[in-house]
């Protein structure tokens, strides 16, 4: 599959050439705009022809542009009802840190979520289950995988990839072979979700932050986290 990650601010975005068009998946922190016009530019894809913004959670940081990439490219937004509610008030939500150090991160970021803003918008589909989107003309499932977010959602396609968003993090050194998150509200509804998605056939994942791993490192992560917090 033919995927470009992209950068608007300090997360991961995607474009995926779809049945009609393409797929945006994630529009990134306030203020992307101008880089995402560059980035299309750069590929010789106009903003036009992107026809679906999918969005993997709520946070501002995969939000923050979206309601003027929404402008420019009339795509439609889809996302998880519970993050649709966040994403439709412009509301900032910092989640939990998973250890002492990422706590603390995250005990400080709530001081200063006030400070921090974006422009809401309401998602045109709000999907409340795990749901089929061929006939959307997307070669992919999303599914629901709460943890790092009540609204996090993957998007698992039939060619074995998986953009998760911040259900998964690749942002450690190699010698530590993690894709753990350093942030995460519901750790034990975390692994019920990385469980679900190593019962499908997905090879290859893309977070919101890090490189793209491969299935072995999702597996090795999961036995050891599943048995400290089992």
């Amino acid at each position: 599959m033919n995927v470009h990650k992209i950068r608007l601010g300090s997360v991961n975005s995607y474009i995926v050439k779809c049945e009609q068009g393409f797929l945006l998946i994630d529009a990134g922190q306030p203020h992307q705009i101008d880089t995402f016009k560059q980035e299309c530019l750069r590929r010789d894809i106009p903003p036009e022809e992107f026809e679906f913004i999918f969005i993997t959670h709520e946070h501002y940081d995969h939000v923050g542009s979206l309601y003027e990439i929404k402008g420019i490219t009339r795509a439609f937004v889809i996302t998880q009802t519970l993050a649709s509610q966040t994403i439709s008030e412009g509301e900032i939500v910092i989640p939990a840190g998973t250890n002492w150090f990422f706590k603390i991160l995250s005990t400080l970021g709530k001081r200063f979520e006030k400070n921090t803003k974006y422009t809401p918008l309401m998602p045109e589909m709000k999907i409340p289950v795990d749901m089929d989107l061929h006939d959307f003309g997307i070669d992919a499932v999303a599914l629901l995988t709460p943890g790092h977010s009540r609204g996090s959602i993957s998007l698992v396609f039939d060619s074995g990839d998986a953009f998760v968003g911040d259900t998964c993090f690749n942002i450690y050194p190699k010698y530590i072979k993690s894709v753990f998150p350093p942030f995460a509200d519901d750790v034990p509804e975390l692994l019920k979700s990385w469980e679900k998605l190593l019962n499908t056939d997905a090879k290859m994942f893309y977070p919101g932050h890090g490189e793209p791993f491969p299935r072995e490192l999702l597996i090795k992560t999961f036995e050891r986290k599943k048995k400290h917090f089992s």
